[in-house]
């Protein structure tokens, strides 16, 4: 067994950084002689070539270092080189080598064994330098594609946030991230090439054998809310979200099964349950009729005391106009635009009818419900058609819920003619005065001014129309703000 390497001559100055990383090229038989002007050729293309003279010393350099490029003489002696080319393509340690046999001249049947033993080219001596160059460079090129590829992959499936294992068909896990390592507890080592199910309690693991054979005859991918119970190294248990993707590989069909942990979205989930419970609970203890609405005025939620002054049950409630209950409905409205404007209305006088038809007069206090920033929720569900807003910068939300059509709206961020401006207006531009959309604005406080003026217009008219104005706090720091406040 006899094995001799070349290696490239280190290229000095500022632009060797810059060049392609140096590409390892394993020569499998031949003379070194026969190689010298390839050889030459190579070393000034930055490659590092060695030498194996026959089979054995070809799978020791093989396991020893793998190489980029393996150029597969045919006068190669103790091996078949074609049955070494198929090897090769069936091993997935070396499925990505390229591989190009060279041959002799007029040994063209050479060609037709050689590619469908899996080689990606042929060569031929003797040596046309250009054409073999130039195929060696296109192969090359294609396995560092590949490898800045692989590269890419390998960081995106280590880094996700959400734990992903590989798994074979057989149940195996083939590859897990630190993610995965981190919420089991176990190392990679030990998780690699032992049953998926090593992941699930004792009691759960028959079953999921069958389950598993299930995913591998199912076509579409699985998708699945908490349904997955998962065990921990120390024995502790975790329910957990997961997504199943299945995937054709050069390694046969594999799984990439993605799981989250769901302990934390379960726990914030109970405790939402149990707030509406105990606010439920306070609705029902309460000897005043209470009722809450959604932004588009729907009844949510009432209580015993609100089924007596109707007449009607809480189910026939529920979904309802809760305008309706009035005798005046356009008065439950200005309640609610007035609780929007200023946080509460008190003491506004209303009557309710009966279902038998009787009425009771009441005086009713209107709350708006507000987010954790202390925003009223849902403003634009309580102001008219004919009420105006203005907006800021980022005022798609707005537009559409004070009534804009989307696809106008997405068509002028295209830059389309069919959009709100003709597509010269663009995001921070988006206005529908049909629907008292007055714009929005890419100067900060630049909508404070326009919509003090539209509300003076509005005044001049005898309109009972308001215009709301949405703008962030950096625009408080700005001179048009306490301008507005001052004509306001």
């Amino acid at each position: 067994m006899a094995m001799t390497e070349t290696k490239a001559p280190r290229r000095p100055g500022p632009l060797a950084a810059a060049s392609p990383p140096q590409a390892r090229v394993l020569v499998a038989g031949g003379s070194a002689p026969d190689y010298a002007p390839l050889e030459q050729a190579l070393l000034a293309e930055q490659c590092t070539l060695a030498f194996a003279a026959d089979g054995p010393a070809v799978l020791q350099a093989l396991r020893d270092a793998p190489p980029d490029l393996l150029l597969l003489d045919l006068r190669l002696g103790g091996a078949d080189p074609y049955a070494l080319c198929r090897s090769l393509r069936d091993d997935p340690a070396t499925r990505q080598i390229a591989v190009l046999l060279v041959r002799d001249p007029g040994n063209l049947q050479a060609e037709a064994l050689a590619f469908a033993a899996g080689a990606a080219d042929c060569l031929c001596r003797p040596w046309n330098l250009p054409v073999a160059l130039g195929r060696i460079r296109a192969q090359l090129a294609r396995r560092r594609e590949h490898s800045n590829s692989v590269g890419l992959l390998r960081d995106l499936f280590e880094f996700a946030s959400d734990a992903l294992l590989l798994v074979d068909e057989q149940g195996r896990i083939m590859q897990i991230n630190a993610r995965a390592q981190q919420l089991f507890g176990y190392s990679r080592d030990e998780l690699v090439g032992v049953a998926v199910e090593t992941l699930m309690p004792q009691r759960l693991r028959r079953a999921h054998v069958g389950h598993r054979a299930a995913y591998a005859r199912e076509g579409s991918d699985i998708r699945m809310g908490a349904g997955l119970t998962c065990l921990r190294r120390d024995g502790s248990e975790l329910s957990a979200d997961i997504h199943i993707r299945r995937m054709q590989t050069a390694y046969g069909r594999l799984l990439l099964v993605l799981l989250r942990d769901a302990s934390e979205r379960l726990r914030l989930e109970q405790q939402a349950q149990d707030a509406t419970r105990y606010s439920r609970s306070q609705m029902e203890v309460s000897p005043d009729p209470l009722l809450r609405m959604d932004t588009k005025g729907r009844v949510t939620d009432a209580n015993l005391a609100v089924e007596r002054i109707t007449g009607l049950t809480r189910e026939q409630l529920i979904g309802s106009d809760a305008a309706q209950r009035f005798i005046e409905p356009e008065r439950l409205h200005r309640a609610f635009a007035r609780a929007v404007a200023e946080g509460q209305v008190f003491d506004y006088p209303m009557t309710i009818r009966h279902a038998s038809g009787r009425q009771t007069e009441v005086m009713c206090n209107v709350g708006a419900y507000r987010n954790h920033h202390g925003e009223v929720v849902g403003i634009c569900a309580s102001l008219r058609i004919d009420d105006r807003i203005t907006s800021n910068h980022r005022g798609h939300g707005h537009a559409i819920a004070k009534g804009a059509d989307p696809k106008r709206m997405m068509a002028e961020l295209y830059g389309r003619a069919s959009g709100y401006c003709r597509g010269k207006g663009g995001s921070m531009h988006i206005a529908d005065f049909s629907v008292g959309m007055l714009g929005a604005n890419g100067v900060v406080a630049g909508g404070i001014p326009i919509a003090v003026g539209a509300a003076q217009g509005l005044k001049m008219q005898k309109s009972d129309a308001i215009v709301t104005c949405m703008f962030g706090d950096g625009a408080v720091n700005r001179g048009p703000f306490l301008e507005g406040l001052n004509w306001a």
